[in-house]
Order: C-alpha cells, then sequence, then structure tokens
C-alpha cells in the first residue's frame, strides 16, 4: 500500500493557525460551533471525549478494513503507520511549531491532537479505494483554511464540530 501523496502534500502546504478565531468561509457536512478562547481550546482538544471521537473513526476504517479488505489490513497498515510516523510527520510538525509559535499556539495539547489527526487524515486518504474519508475528509478541510478542529458538542456523530 503507497501512501497517499497527494494528500501529503496538501497538508505540508497548510498554512496552520493563520484563520483561527474567524469563521471558516466554507460549508462542512457537519454544523459548526466555534470556540475563541485559547483556554477553553487547550480543555477542548486534549479532553478525553475528543480523543474518542478521533479514535472512534480511525477504529472506523481498521474495523472496515478488516472485515471487508483483510489483506490490505494485515499485510501493511502496520507498515504504513510506521512510514508516516517516521518519514512524514517530524517535517510537518516542525512546521506546526514554527506556526504555533508565531501565532502563541505553541501548546503540547495542541501540536500533539494536530499529529494525530495528521496520521488520521493520510490513513484515511491512502485507503480512500477502499472506504471514503467522511470525518477525515472535514477535519483536513478545516486545518486548509487554517482553523483548528477542537471538540464536539451533542452526541456524535450528531451535534457540532467545535472549531477555533
Amino acid at each position: 500500500m503507497e501512501i497517499n501523496k497527494e494528500v501529503v502534500e496538501r497538508i505540508k502546504k497548510i498554512r496552520w493557525f493563520q484563520n483561527c478565531r474567524n469563521k471558516l468561509g466554507t460549508e462542512l457536512i457537519y454544523d459548526v460551533s466555534y470556540e475563541k478562547n485559547i483556554d477553553s481550546l487547550i480543555k477542548l482538544i486534549s479532553s478525553t471525549r475528543w480523543e474518542n471521537i478521533s479514535l472512534e473513526e480511525q477504529n472506523r476504517l481498521t474495523e472496515y478494513l478488516f472485515k471487508n479488505y483483510p489483506d490490505k489490513y494485515h499485510q501493511v497498515w502496520n507498515d504504513v503507520v510506521r512510514d508516516i510516523t517516521k518519514n512524514i510527520l517530524p517535517g510537518i510538525k516542525e512546521n506546526i511549531i514554527n506556526n504555533a509559535k508565531e501565532f502563541k499556539l505553541n501548546k503540547e495539547e495542541i501540536v500533539s491532537q494536530i499529529e494525530w489527526d495528521i496520521l488520521g487524515i493520510i490513513m484515511a486518504y491512502t485507503y480512500y479505494d477502499y472506504m471514503k474519508p467522511t470525518f477525515y475528509g472535514e477535519i483536513l478541510k478545516i486545518y486548509e483554511i487554517g482553523n483548528i478542529p477542537c471538540g464536539w458538542k451533542g452526541t456524535y456523530p450528531n451535534g457540532k464540530i467545535i472549531v477555533y
């Protein structure tokens, strides 16, 4: 399985945090709630609730592949994850940290969640031919606009995604 290079290039071009505290200016498949307070951002983005939603979405992909395409899952999933974490994430993380400093958002909780999201985005797009990314497709849009997805209001998948 080859990593989706197109999505990696999209991620590398992101101008991190450029639109934070502003409205997205585009529609998502989810309703949106906005957060403008940095302390609330950190609380939301590091919450178990948000972590569980993003983990649930990654698990949804792995479960689907395991059931429907076991050869694609068993043979290569861990290799793809290792390749992303070793060869792709370090360069992207450096860019995120540099921009985070500029926008005074250089908090470990923020950077860690973005790294996790990037892994989820790349995995979702790498397996695009088997399962179209929904959640991580929207997360990518939010980052590309320059905002930060940071939580969920309501009972997932109903409710609203919270954006900083």
